[in-house]
């Protein structure tokens, strides 16, 4: 597997940054236009800055795009060894998820870095490939959502086997999990709201709108579990009570 990267705080000596970056690969479940290492202030988040789709195992070194195509030279990504070898008196450093110091982010020093926070407005390109993976993670959603429905549907028919009801519940906790990531995906953070393109803006509403529809369906679908639970309870109850008076009259005789 592939690393992720956070900014960490940086040794004594060195300028601190002042942006929230995390450097990550993602694959190519949301389509093959998000697939690729990313910059951005969360991992899968929407909230993104440069990309470099390349499929290497370690982040690549150059090559980084902003949204215009443009391929940024100044920025460049190495290990703590290089970077240290080269002496320069500024530098970012990038540790993986647990924040270990992992790797380095150089090339303009602090006020490049804080660059990619002020240019994220200007980054039109990568907004919409964001925005396509929140449509398709919503897509996908609804599928396994309906699939759910329909599971449930047929759980709390009176005939219903025990292991449909339990495989149905079970169904249901995983899509409560499921609709809370995908929701944290659709989110747009308030501070970045507002450079946020138009056009995506809405498909980002709208995917939102949709997780929040279908949460409602599944709170529905809950409901209905709920009681067949308990019909089911009051079922083994009553097959207990049963056994055990077959069993006291088998004693008797």
């Amino acid at each position: 597997g592939r690393k992720t990267f956070r900014k960490v705080q940086c040794p004594p000596g060195y300028r601190p940054a002042a942006t929230e970056v995390f450097l990550y690969f993602w694959d190519d479940r949301d389509g093959p236009t998000c697939q690729g290492w990313w910059f951005g202030s969360q991992v899968g988040g929407t909230d993104v800055f440069l990309c470099n789709q390349q499929g290497t195992l370690e982040p690549p070194r150059s090559e980084w795009v902003w949204s215009d195509g443009l391929v940024k030279d100044e920025i460049v990504v190495m290990s703590i060894e290089e970077k240290m070898a080269m002496n320069e008196d500024d530098c970012e450093f990038v540790g993986d998820s647990e924040g270990v110091v992992d790797s380095s982010f150089s090339g303009g020093g602090a006020s490049e870095f804080e660059l990619l926070s002020q240019r994220a407005s200007s980054l039109t390109n990568l907004w919409k490939a964001a925005a396509k993976k929140a449509q398709n993670k919503v897509a996908s959603l609804e599928t396994s959502v309906n699939q759910t429905m329909e599971m449930v549907t047929q759980a709390v028919e009176s005939d219903a086997d025990e292991g449909l009801i339990y495989r149905a519940q079970e169904l249901l906790n995983e899509q409560v999990a499921h609709i809370a990531e995908a929701y944290k995906l659709v989110t747009l953070d308030p501070k970045i709201a507002d450079d946020v393109p138009g056009s995506v803006f809405d498909v980002m509403t709208e995917c939102a709108q949709c997780v929040v529809r279908l949460q409602q369906v599944i709170k529905e679908d809950q409901q209905r579990m709920a009681t067949t639970m308990k019909q089911l309870d009051r079922k083994k109850e009553r097959e207990r009570k049963v056994l055990e008076q077959e069993a006291a009259i088998q004693k008797m005789e």
